[in-house]
């Protein structure tokens, strides 16, 4: 007997051609050169995409892709978190609440000291005279690095300050003043100062790819991606003449207008969009 059928099809997430991406026009994003991009930026995605699944925002994940330079992103739904969207939603507001009173404690004890540790390896990183496979290996663990460092950053700063905001009325405007002095604090060590350092330390590896004919200038570095860097100090080759056909590229890229939007059209309440414009824009502190 049958009251149905049942798919034994497993959930999987949306491809990225089904799924509702927007130009993000943030400072952090704004026309990126491939390192940029592969290293960083990923990085900031990686971090956002787990800082918001960690306090049950309603979506699974978000993606990054550049199109004509400009970077979009794409918030990709949760069939488990919209079945029960309320409770999650719930939840958020009471860990908000339960912000009020940890917050620059949290910061002072567990997340700045989480931060200054990846700041102290981004100058070991920055300073490494290493093999030629060392460095590789060194880039590799760097992108992972930057990205734990965005997510303790993201989940333990960004996202409370946010949800304090949005509870201005019950938490005070005392409170949530004194979390977007935290969060300012927080992406200047991040986002200025350790995004600084990182650049450096890639410099010098860029300086060091010069010094085997791969291309002609320590920056020039920034047009590579991240894997071909990497590959790159395994096995150098001249990559002169691709960094010159990526750079006219992007000049162009410059002149082309880009819609807001991309793919099919999104309602503005969809769930998983909720508040991840608003955290974009902390990331502009």
């Amino acid at each position: 007997m049958s009251f149905g059928a049942v798919s034994r099809e497993p959930w999987k997430p949306l491809p990225d051609e089904q799924l509702s991406w927007f130009r993000a026009d943030q400072k952090l994003f704004l026309l990126p050169r491939p390192l940029d991009y592969t290293l960083e930026i990923h990085a900031v995605v990686f971090g956002l995409t787990y800082a918001l699944e960690s306090v049950e925002f309603p979506l699974y994940a978000v993606r990054s892709r550049l199109v004509n330079g400009r970077v979009y992103l794409a918030a990709v739904p949760s069939a488990m978190a919209e079945s029960n969207l309320q409770k999650r939603l719930a939840n958020i507001h009471n860990q908000s609440l339960r912000y009020t009173r940890n917050l620059q404690r949290a910061w002072e004890q567990q997340i700045k000291p989480e931060v200054e540790r990846y700041h102290r390896w981004f100058e070991e990183a920055a300073s490494f005279s290493g093999s030629d496979s060392e460095r590789s290996e060194l880039m590799r663990k760097l992108k992972r690095a930057r990205g734990n460092q965005w997510f303790a950053a993201i989940r333990g700063i960004l996202v409370p300050t946010l949800l304090l905001q949005q509870n201005v009325a019950e938490v005070g405007a005392a409170i949530v003043d004194s979390a977007a002095a935290l969060a300012k604090e927080a992406m200047a060590w991040v986002a200025q100062r350790d995004g600084e350092l990182v650049t450096a330390g890639l410099l010098k590896v860029g300086q060091h790819l010069v010094e085997r004919n791969a291309i002609a200038q320590g920056e020039d570095i920034f047009w590579l991606e991240w894997l071909e860097a990497r590959e790159l100090l395994l096995a150098p080759a001249d990559r002169r003449p691709l960094v010159a056909q990526r750079k006219l590229e992007i000049g162009e890229n410059v002149s082309v207008m880009m819609p807001d939007t991309l793919g099919p059209a999104l309602p503005a309440d969809a769930p998983r969009m909720y508040l991840l414009r608003e955290v974009l824009q902390l990331l502009d502190l």
